[in-house]
């Protein structure tokens, strides 16, 4: 064998052997391989996944440009809380080892690790199971949401959308409810510590009930909401705390530890504002009631006043109507004072006549009511004035001088049986009580016996 006819040899020094076999390369790479990278930690998405009937692990491990091969023994993948599969980003630990009879090389794992929303995950559940066995979560525990909150905080950032939209939804079916945003961090690594200081602010601010919340995103951007620090100062809070984060779908520890969970922003100031939209309803509701109330008074004061009016009309008639007799008969009588006078007269005679059977307080009141009457004529005749005082005056003579006190002040006496007066002697019988009646006084006497005719012979002479 030439060396020209094997250019290749040309290269190699004397120092060097002049050729190796595969299995002394694939041995010297192995040592070398394994010897400088006997622990290694790699980050990569899984692929090619096989699980064996064994129980080992086979898939391989790639990225944007390269893989490659790993292998997780059963005794390794035991330990594992979680099941691989491919799409899956990993973290492993372990060792590159090469395989010499295929002179290939792989990473022999020890311990893996899920990394992005799996790992994420696993660490939500943790915490949700952690924090709702301490009771976080408990219904009783939670707060009453006011029916009308005329002060609302909004815990959120102050640029994004969901800030403007509850903003929105709040001037509509609030607009006297008075809106303070607190201006927060809602996602990266500062986001709890600054949602946790717009909590701590609410007991200065003295609000009605808070939202605390941001719009939809992936769950590394809403991994904010899930800080147990955050969670147990939500519980703490004495304000009742509404939690509205990303999307219907999405759940953090913060909607769980809530007072009340809303699936967005929107809902979330719809949801506050509840009480307020059934007050607006009731509202409505009692003004027509009230309309119907007031038509309906109206309508019955309207019949009433019609009914009243044609009773007043009708009575005013019938008013009119008397009045107008009363005055026609009034004009009358002032027309022809003569039948007055005339019926004052007979009046009169009646009343002599009854001054004559004795009754004293009789006299009495015609005297007043013939003054009264005198009074009366005097006033609306002063005409025949008069001529009413001297027939008066003739009447009054005659009256007194028919008077039975008259006559008794001239010495005569009269007899009563009981309350009738004695006329004649036949009235008597022997033992009648008798009241004689004199000027000053009177006496009670008895009958002895009766002379009809010798009285009467005796008045006679």
């Amino acid at each position: 064998m030439k060396s020209q006819d094997y250019p290749l040899f040309d290269q190699i020094t004397p120092e060097q052997p002049k050729a190796l076999s595969v299995s002394q390369l694939n041995r010297g790479v192995k040592l070398q391989l394994e010897g400088a990278y006997s622990q290694v930690l790699v980050r990569g998405e899984i692929s090619n996944f096989k699980p064996h009937s064994s129980g080992h692990f086979y898939f391989a491990l790639k990225d944007a440009q390269s893989q490659i091969s790993a292998v997780m023994f059963r005794g390794m993948n035991s330990k594992l809380d979680f099941r691989p599969k491919n799409g899956m980003e990993v973290l492993v630990f372990g060792a590159v080892t090469v395989y010499e009879p295929r002179g290939s090389y792989q990473i022999m794992v020890r311990t893996m690790e899920e990394l992005g929303a799996g790992a994420l995950q696993r660490e939500f559940e943790a915490l949700k199971k952690k924090l709702q066995i301490e009771g976080l979560f408990s219904p009783e525990n939670k707060k009453t949401l006011p029916l009308c909150p005329f002060k609302i905080a909004l815990i959120t950032s102050p640029t994004g959308a969901a800030v403007k939209d509850m903003i929105q939804v709040l001037g509509r079916r609030h607009p006297a409810a008075e809106i303070i945003v607190i201006p927060c961090l809602t996602q990266g690594a500062g986001a709890p510590a600054s949602l946790i200081q717009g909590l701590e602010l609410l007991a200065k601010l003295k609000v009605d009930v808070a939202i605390i919340g941001r719009g939809g995103g992936s769950m590394e951007d809403l991994w904010g909401f899930n800080d147990e620090a955050l969670a147990r100062k939500i519980f703490q809070c004495e304000t009742p705390i509404v939690s509205a984060v990303g999307h219907e779908i999405d759940f953090t520890i913060s909607d769980f530890v809530a007072d009340f969970r809303a699936p967005t922003p929107s809902a979330a100031a719809e949801q506050v504002t509840l009480g307020v939209e059934r007050y607006r309803k009731d509202l409505v509701h009692f003004q027509l009631s009230l309309k119907n109330v007031v038509l309906s008074r109206r309508d019955f004061a309207f019949q009433k006043l019609n009914h009243v009016k044609r009773q007043l009309v009708q009575s005013h008639k019938n008013a009119i109507g008397t009045l107008k007799e009363k005055i026609f008969h009034l004009v009358k009588r002032f027309r022809d004072p003569r039948a007055e006078l005339l019926q004052k007269r007979q009046r009169t005679d009646e009343l002599s006549q009854r001054l004559e059977s004795g009754f004293k307080n009789k006299i009495k009141s015609t005297r007043r009511d013939l003054a009264l009457k005198q009074d009366f004529l005097l006033n609306r005749y002063p005409k025949n004035l008069k001529n009413l005082k001297q027939k008066l005056v003739a009447l009054a003579q005659m009256m007194d001088h028919l008077s039975p006190l008259k006559v008794l002040g001239r010495g005569y006496a009269f007899a009563k049986i009981g309350d009738s007066l004695v006329t004649q002697a036949g009235q008597l019988k022997e033992k009648d009580e008798l009241q004689v009646y004199f000027q000053d006084g009177h006496a009670n006497v008895r009958v002895q016996d009766t002379k009809i005719e010798a009285a009467s012979a005796k008045l006679k002479k």
